[in-house]
This record gives structure tokens, C-alpha cells and sequence, in this order.
């Protein structure tokens, strides 16, 4: 993207961010699951049926009443078992359209596989479900599902029970819901795996149209290991696409929570349309969400924290690899980590509206803080990279933004509150080169810290905010002021408005731009991405705020009165 707040006319930038922000007006989605998230349409508020007539003591066409631990089950001539009566195992055939499996008690491993075939429709599903969140059947097998219009919900997948979405015997898979389920392990290391994984046959055989919600994983492989032993929670790998993973808690995976793309991926095999939305994912082996080879992926509105250095990953919350395109980290919460956000290779990548902080290098590992790949990093670039760091609040870190490496289109740095840097010898933000300086774009940035003073390092010199300013031609609307944070004793680093003791504004407070990233990103995605991480849109005011929280002004009180005096 060409970076060009920096470089217009002033008058024509004007203009062009009125007319911005009047399109985005007129085409914000009105059907969005998140910001930048569009809703699935099928698979999170359809309702289970209720006992079809018949039940309990007879047996109905196409219902099928699963429980291995009533006196009376059996498969012997009762093809589909009711309560009275049910049957001993889950019948591995194609369900029609409609068809309901009611499975109870369990274990369930079908001598390793249980295979299910949907022939569903949106109108009518097939349902294969436990009674209820309290009342879980318990999967030890590997489940796979083929067909069309499925929804799995309310089952226990436990140690050896994981969930594979993937080929067998060229099958297809579409429209797919995983929900409110859990995947339990015992923190033993049983080698490389997924609990839920999500790979389609080939380029022209895609899974599409999946969604993965309201699911608990945790405790696969051994997540204290000092070894390698890459589980994970949710692997979303090849041939797969409009993939929606939402609300789900997932951790001590002894690889990440979710892993989307992997390594040497043919570009056809590429996922793509992945989104990200209301997860939790803490305290993994390796890392909350690691991106490799994909395209089109939305990381929206999640909270991920607690991630150190191992043998296999150095620490980071979020990290991209592999030439991964198009990728957009937007208003998630991101804390205690030895980085925050890490690319070390991606293309039109964007982190937008997201609050970090407590962002500190290992203790017990070596720290250079002169080097541009040193941990305690915010956020960090490398590689063959470009995009950009936009309208984020950090705070509490070792180093803010390091730009180490591009591949020369550039980086917008705009509309960031960067604060409270805990290591001296740290820096705010890095650019090593006339390599990357040169293509940068850098402006209206708050950086502010109450026991220090900010540093830019610039090409082997550190500044603080005024020396910048005066020494080079951009950044000139940066400012090291107090953003008046709400309290950030306890995090709470929305902005007050105004500061009664200084009798000032919040130097955050119109004083942003409309940077041009939130037009692209509803360009290629047909959503739009003006809002705070509280869901309220943005510009509120006059202009975009500064940091990740747009500003609430007081209201007027209600009982105003006019006095007038003779």
C-alpha cells in the first residue's frame, strides 16, 4: 500500500478521509460476527429438535439413540434404537437429511474410527449431539466427518478422541458446525496431532464453509515438555477455506491453539478466508496462533496471553511465517509474553486496534537490547515483509515496535499510544536502515512514559520524540504526552478525556487519522473494521482517537439551569 498521509497535499488528505469515512458508513456490514468477522449464517443458533413421537418406547426412522451402558442396548436387529432399547454403537453410514443421533454415556471408539457421512441440508441438518453441555457422551476414537449440513455438538472427545475433518476415501466436507464440545487430554506427550483438524483433499476437493464454536480444549500432549511434541488445539492446514473458529478456550496444548497454513504449501493448497473471533488461548507449549502459508486470515477480537520461551518457540503470542498474505491482527488483547506479535515473513499484514502490554524477554535467557531481534518486543517485522501497526495501545514492554527487515513497499506507523517501556536500555520504535526508514510512513503516535524518556532508534542513533521531529521529515504530529490512561494500575488503559489536574485534553483525543488500511481491508473482505475493542465505532467524535479505545466524553448533566442575575 502506498503510504500516503504522509505525503499528500493536505487539503486533498482531507477530502479523501471525508470521503472514506462516509463509504464505510454506508457499507459496514450489518451482519458482522465481530469486527471484520462476517456471520457464518448457519451453524450458531440453529436448535437441536425435540424427542420426535415414538420415544422412548419405540424406535423412529432415521433417530438414532446411542448408549453403550443400558442394560437393554443392543445392535442386534435394532437398526435405530430408541431409549428404551438403544443401541450399543454409532452406526457408520450416510445420514440423511434430518437424521438425529442421540448419543449418551460412552466410551465411544469404534476400534479407533467412527465415520460419519452427512447428507444434510440448511433447512434440515443432521444433528449428532450428547444431551447437553452437562451430560457429554465420550469419544476415545477418531471421528470423521464427510458430506454436508452436519452439526456436532455437546461430546466429549477425551485423550485418544480428537475430531478429523479431513479426506478419507476422496470425501468431501461443507457447512460443517463443531460446537459446544470439549477435548481433554492428560498432558502426555503422544506425538504430533491436532484436536480438531481441518485439512481438505486438494485444490479442487476444498472444505468450506466450517465452523468451529464454543468448544473447550486443553491438556493434549505435554505442554511442560522440554521436547518438541507439537499438539495442538485447532489446526486449520490445506485446502480449506471460510473456516470460522469462534469462542472457544483453549490451552496447555503442547503446540499452539491454533495453528493455520503450514510449511511448503503448494499455492492452491493454501487456506484461505480463516477467522479468528472471542477465543481465549493462554499458556501453550509454543504460541496462542501461529500463522504459516494461507491467505485472507482475520485474527478479530480475542484475548491471548502467557507464552515463554521453549526449544521450539521463542515466546511469541502471535506469529507469522512462511510468506503467509493478507493477514489482519485487529483488536485483541495480548499480554505476558516474550514477544506480542512476530512476523518474520508476511506480505499486506496489519496490526490494528489491539491492546499489548506486559511484554518482557525471558529472564533466564541472554538480552542484547542493542539488537533489532531482541525479545521484549510489542511487535516485530522481518523478513520479506510489509504492512503496517495501526490505532494499537502498548504498554508495560521491553521494546515497542521493531521494523528489522521489508521488502521495501513500506510500513504505515500511525495512531499507536506506546508507554511505560520497563527497560532502559530498550527502545520505542526501531528502524535499522535507509532500507526500511525510507519507505516508511510515521505519524500521529503517542509516546509517553512517566520515569523516562522516549527513544526512536533511527538508523544506529536514538532520539527522543521532539529530536526526531526536528532531524527528519516525518512523525511530526508524534507527541510525548501523557494519554491521561483511565488506570493503568489495573490495565485499565481506555483514555480519560480530560485531565482536571492538568486542565488539558487527552493528547489522544481527535488527534488521529484515518489511515487508508481500514478502506483495504473492507475492500478485500466486504466488512468493516471502525471499531474500538469495545465495539463502538470509530471516528466517535470529530476525528479517529489515538490507541485502541476510542474516547467516551461525559455527558452533559441532566438538571442545568440558567440563573440570571439583575
Amino acid at each position: 500500500m502506498e503510504n500516503i498521509l504522509s505525503k499528500a497535499n493536505p487539503v486533498k488528505s482531507t477530502l479523501i478521509l471525508v470521503l472514506m469515512l462516509c463509504i464505510y458508513v454506508a457499507s459496514s456490514s450489518e451482519a458482522a460476527y465481530a469486527p471484520g468477522v462476517p456471520d457464518p449464517l448457519f451453524g450458531l443458533n440453529e436448535t437441536a429438535p425435540t424427542w420426535p413421537d415414538g420415544w422412548p418406547s419405540s424406535s423412529v426412522v432415521n433417530h438414532y439413540y446411542i448408549d453403550n451402558n443400558h442394560v437393554q442396548a443392543t445392535d442386534t436387529g435394532n437398526t435405530y434404537g430408541f431409549p428404551d432399547k438403544p443401541r450399543l454403537t454409532i452406526p457408520e453410514i450416510e445420514y440423511p437429511e434430518g437424521a438425529y443421533i442421540e448419543i449418551h454415556n460412552g466410551p465411544y471408539d469404534g476400534g479407533g474410527q467412527v465415520i460419519l457421512s452427512a447428507n444434510g441440508t440448511k433447512n434440515l441438518p443432521v444433528w449428532v449431539r450428547g444431551v447437553s453441555d452437562a451430560d457429554r457422551a465420550t469419544i476415545t476414537g477418531e471421528v470423521i466427518l464427510k458430506g454436508r449440513y452436519i452439526i456436532l455438538e455437546n461430546l466429549h472427545f477425551r485423550d485418544t478422541g480428537r475430531l478429523g475433518l479431513r479426506s478419507h476415501n476422496s470425501s468431501s466436507l461443507s457447512n460443517a458446525i463443531i460446537r459446544n464440545s470439549e477435548f481433554s487430554g492428560s498432558n502426555i506427550n503422544v506425538g504430533n496431532s491436532a484436536a480438531i483438524g481441518v485439512s481438505g483433499q486438494s485444490s479442487s476437493n476444498r472444505f468450506n464453509h466450517i465452523v468451529i464454536y464454543n468448544n473447550h480444549i486443553h491438556d493434549l500432549g505435554d505442554y511442560l515438555s522440554s521436547s518438541e511434541n507439537d499438539f495442538h488445539g485447532i489446526a486449520v492446514v490445506t485446502n480449506a477455506d471460510h473456516v470460522w473458529v469462534l469462542d472457544n478456550h483453549v490451552y496447555h496444548m503442547a503446540g499452539d491453539s491454533i495453528q493455520i497454513g503450514t510449511a511448503s504449501t503448494a499455492n492452491e493448497n493454501r487456506v484461505s478466508h480463516i477467522y479468528v473471533s472471542g477465543n481465549t488461548f493462554h499458556e501453550d507449549r509454543e504460541n496462542a496462533v501461529d500463522i504459516k502459508e494461507s491467505d485472507n486470515v482475520v485474527i478479530s477480537s480475542n484475548t491471548l496471553w502467557g507464552y515463554k520461551h521453549t526449544s521450539s518457540s521463542s515466546g511469541e503470542v502471535l506469529v507469522i511465517h512462511n510468506e503467509a498474505d493478507n493477514i489482519w491482527v485487529i483488536n485483541n488483547t495480548v499480554y505476558n509474553g516474550n514477544y506480542g506479535l512476530l512476523t518474520s515473513g508476511s506480505t499486506n499484514t496489519w496490526f490494528i486496534g489491539n491492546l499489548i502490554y506486559n511484554i518482557h524477554h525471558d529472564p533466564e535467557m541472554p538480552w542484547d537490547a542493542s539488537s533489532g531481534y531482541s525479545s521484549g518486543t510489542a511487535i516485530h517485522f522481518r523478513g520479506n515483509s510489509d504492512g503496517g501497526v495501526v490505532n494499537n495501545t502498548i504498554f508495560g514492554y521491553d521494546n515497542g515496535i521493531q521494523l528489522t527487515q521489508g521488502n521495501g513497499v513500506g510500513y504505515s506507523i500511525y495512531n499507536n499510544i506506546l508507554s511505560e517501556r520497563v527497560e532502559p536500555d530498550g527502545v520505542d520504535i526501531r528502524s535499522p536502515n535507509s532500507t526500511v526508514s525510507d519507505s516508511m510512513a510515521m505519524d500521529n503516535n503517542i509516546i509517553y512514559h512517566s520515569t523516562s524518556s522516549p527513544a526512536i532508534y533511527w538508523e544506529g542513533y536514538i532520539f527522543s520524540v521532539n529530536e526526531f521531529k526536528n532531524t527528519y521529515e516525518i512523525c511530526n504530529n508524534c507527541v510525548s504526552s501523557d494519554p491521561f490512561f483511565v488506570d493503568q494500575t489495573a490495565i485499565d488503559l481506555s483514555i480519560k478525556p480530560y485531565s482536571i489536574e492538568a486542565n488539558i485534553t487527552s493528547p489522544a483525543m481527535n488527534t488521529g487519522v484515518l489511515h487508508p488500511a481500514y478502506s483495504t481491508f473492507d475492500s478485500i473482505f466486504g466488512e468493516s473494521i471502525l471499531f474500538d475493542m469495545t465495539g463502538r465505532a470509530k471516528p466517535s467524535g470529530k476525528s479517529m482517537e489515538i490507541g485502541s479505545f476510542e474516547i467516551v466524553a461525559p455527558s452533559p448533566p441532566d438538571n442545568v439551569s440558567v440563573i440570571r442575575s439583575n
